[in-house]
């Protein structure tokens, strides 16, 4: 069985790429484009790992992955936040919430497949 991965995204056309270079390197992949949306699949069915975009509309990024944090048991979900913000304090933000990566966008598609690979393959949480 392949691993599920959770893909937030509100900008159609990185979800669309994203989505395909995930689901060509074997994952089964679930997308959605809001914060909330992204709690309630989280909640019904936690993914193995979710590629998490900061600027989303309503709950943003960061709120998403506090939310999943405060849960117990999800405390250790593994979580790939993505942004255009290349600044040291999203960067600070992430870390401090326990993301296990952090891509700046635009990223490559090997760097998404390489990094989404390593985090599987991490028991939690590294950064």
């Amino acid at each position: 069985m392949s691993a599920t991965v959770l893909v937030v995204e509100d900008e159609a056309d990185i979800m669309l790429t994203i989505r395909l270079t995930l689901q060509a390197d074997g994952y089964r992949v679930v997308a959605v484009g809001s914060g909330e949306e992204a709690l309630a699949v989280f909640n019904d069915s936690p993914p193995d790992v979710t590629v998490l975009d900061v600027a989303l509309p309503g709950i943003d990024g960061l709120e998403v992955v506090r939310r999943i944090r405060a849960d117990r048991n999800h405390e250790s979900a593994r979580i790939v936040v993505s942004s255009a913000h290349a600044s040291g304090d999203v960067r600070r933000l992430a870390a401090a919430l326990k993301c296990s990566a952090y891509l700046t966008k635009p990223f490559s598609t090997a760097d998404l497949s390489a990094t989404v690979a390593s985090v599987l393959a991490a028991p939690g949480p590294t950064a």
